[in-house]
């Protein structure tokens, strides 16, 4: 029965759902940001530079936090531009940048209460915004705790990542899970809590 047993584990372990490359297109792209319309426009011509990737054939939109008041505001022009990547910064339109563990929330929505893209770059004021034209996505991680089977997230990397790049992909397990696993394991007495801990940490 053990090798039975471990002719299935062997088995199940070489099943894995394959990745299925989807097809991301990117023809528009709204950049919201803080400053007056001149300021945004520069930050935005950085993105651009930044985005060549993204080819010629892309729409672009330049949203000044000033053109809007609320939130709903925001939701309104998305929903009226409908594009298909929004690129933005921390704390826009908000004075509370000074917080460093915050998004700020507009990204919150953005991130949480939409289904578009969110691009998060360097703040405009930043000397990272200002170097953006000089670099490049020619290496791009996504960094996930469950890339298996999440065809649609490499396919939005792949996107971005420039001919002949190198796309890294991270699979990222929280302590506090595998710390879950360990104390169910540790309530089978037939079990070697500490080793089987190991092997499903390796």
């Amino acid at each position: 029965m053990d090798k039975v047993d471990q002719f299935e584990s062997l088995f199940k372990s070489a099943v894995k759902e394959q990745f299925q490359r989807q097809d991301v297109r990117v023809t528009s792209v709204l950049v919201v940001a803080d400053g007056g319309q001149d300021a945004v426009k520069a930050y935005a011509d950085r993105i651009r530079g930044f985005l060549s990737v993204l080819g010629a054939n892309v729409r672009w939109t330049d949203v000044s936090s000033s053109e809007f008041s609320t939130i709903q505001d925001l939701m309104d022009i998305l929903e009226q531009e409908d594009p298909d990547l929004v690129c933005t910064h921390r704390h826009v339109g908000s004075p509370n940048q000074r917080w460093p563990w915050t998004l700020g929330e507009v990204l919150d929505v953005l991130t949480q209460a939409t289904d578009r893209a969110v691009m998060v770059l360097p703040h405009p004021d930043t000397d990272d915004a200002a170097t953006l034209p000089d670099r490049d996505t020619s290496v791009v991680m996504v960094m996930t705790d469950h890339i298996t089977g999440d065809g649609r997230l490499v396919s939005h990397a792949l996107r971005y990542t420039m001919p002949k790049g190198h796309l890294i992909l991270c699979h990222v397990e929280d302590d506090a899970v595998l710390a879950r696993y360990a104390d169910a394991i540790s309530k089978i007495p037939e079990m070697d809590t500490d080793s089987v801990t190991e092997m499903l940490r390796e």
